[in-house]
């Protein structure tokens, strides 16, 4: 499966989530704080993520890794 990009947009410490903008489609993508990779992102970070599927099947990022 090919790993898309984006970056992150919004970050709510307090609440271990946030959410980044892909590079290429749609709209913007639910990150949970246990699908980072290297641990809590910062808003403006390019990152690399795979598409899953949240609890209520909406399209979530999972598996993030920081993009140099």
């Amino acid at each position: 499966m090919a790993r898309e990009r984006g970056v992150i947009r919004a970050w709510i410490t307090d609440r271990g989530f946030g959410f980044l903008r892909p590079d290429s489609y749609g709209p913007d993508l639910f990150v949970h704080i246990s699908a980072c990779q290297f641990g809590e992102p910062s808003i403006g970070a390019h990152v690399s993520y795979e598409v899953g599927e949240g609890r209520d099947g909406r399209p979530i990022a999972v598996d993030l890794q920081i993009v140099e």
